[in-house]
């Protein structure tokens, strides 16, 4: 475990909960953390968790900003930045681009974004906006925890214990970003065993064995194509860390890149662009299917034929649309990416 700890004080909850909170390990996610934590007391009553925080809810991937998270970076103090923290140990970049300012703001700074003055006096609110990743019940891959087997052992090794990494949880990737021939696992083939709640499966399994039943947990089973590697590099440049939050590198591609193909479509076709634009639906969809993309959805039919892989959708309300959406009408228009060499 590493050396450095930062203290908090005891929950009135459980008067023997060890009152160190540990510093997240290098791009581990917050919950993550938090379930450490918890596993640390030796406590069986996961009640023990609303000592950090009173607004305990599923430790699930699926949030953006969970209800947890300020109430968790509070207990770091001065040893945990909060804009860094959400930066490197929240999917919250890979969102961000496609998230409304004043939203984002709001969850960064903790407090209202003021657009008609910058010398009035603002006040941080206590608890930033919670917010849940758009479109996750149709996500295969969006609220159940992953992980890579040879990080698992890798971590073992390094730093005494399996955690959870937030690029694993990217729902637009399958395979490790450190071990980019190694697809990623989620659930077990012989029993179903998933995990959705880190206040139940606070590590990841170790070697691939299921904590269920016992046998080993196979890798996410995928077909490989140019457009999956150029969509799971993208999503890992999304999550760079270090990157701006509220001024992402990436905003301009994902935000106007479908919009200004479409608003040049329009341009030329002019009244015919509800049928050219229909066809160019069809033909992506085919492309979807073609590059075995469809993995990344639940129902697959009722995903390619819903809002969002919708190109209006794109085109007019792109802060709607997950990331996953964009990057896959992107790779399909052909738009070139600012940077495609973050997963090295």
């Amino acid at each position: 475990m590493p050396a450095l700890w930062i203290h908090i004080s005891r929950g009135a909850l459980m008067s023997n909960v060890i009152s160190f909170m540990p510093q997240p390990l290098a791009g581990e996610h917050l919950l993550g953390a938090a379930a450490r934590w918890y596993l640390m007391t030796g406590e069986k009553d996961k009640r023990v968790l609303f000592s950090l925080s009173d607004r305990l809810r599923q430790l699930s991937p699926k949030f953006i900003h969970h209800p947890m998270f300020d109430d968790v970076l509070l207990k770091y103090g001065s040893g945990l930045q909060r804009e860094a923290a959400l930066s490197e140990h929240t999917l919250l970049s890979y969102y961000a681009p496609l998230i409304k300012y004043d939203q984002l703001f709001a969850i960064v700074k903790q407090q209202k974004h003021q657009w008609w003055s910058t010398s009035k006096k603002v006040t941080k609110n206590l608890h930033s906006p919670v917010e849940i990743a758009p479109f996750n019940s149709v996500l295969k891959f969006a609220g159940n925890w992953r992980w890579c087997a040879q990080c698992t052992v890798e971590d073992s090794d390094s730093v005494g214990s399996p955690y959870w990494h937030v690029a694993h949880q990217i729902p637009s990737v399958i395979r490790c970003y450190k071990h980019r021939w190694n697809a990623l696992s989620e659930k077990c083939q012989a029993c179903g065993f998933v995990v959705k709640d880190l206040k139940d499966t606070p590590l990841p399994p170790i070697q691939n064995s299921c904590y269920a039943c016992g046998e080993n947990i196979q890798p996410i089973e995928f077909t490989k194509s140019d457009a999956l590697d150029w969509i799971e590099n993208a999503s890992f440049g999304l999550l760079k860390r270090g990157e701006n939050l509220l001024s992402h590198s990436h905003n301009h591609i994902m935000q106007r890149g479908v919009q200004n193909y479409c608003s040049r479509v329009n341009s030329i076709s002019g009244r015919n662009y509800i049928f050219v634009i229909e066809e160019i639906q069809q033909k992506f969809v085919r492309w979807v299917l073609s590059n075995g993309l469809d993995i990344f959805f639940n129902e697959p039919e009722t995903a390619l034929s819903g809002k969002i892989l919708d190109i209006n959708v794109g085109a007019y309300q792109a802060k709607n649309w997950h990331p996953l959406s964009a990057l896959f009408w992107l790779k399909f228009l052909g738009k070139p990416w600012p940077k495609l060499d973050a997963a090295a």
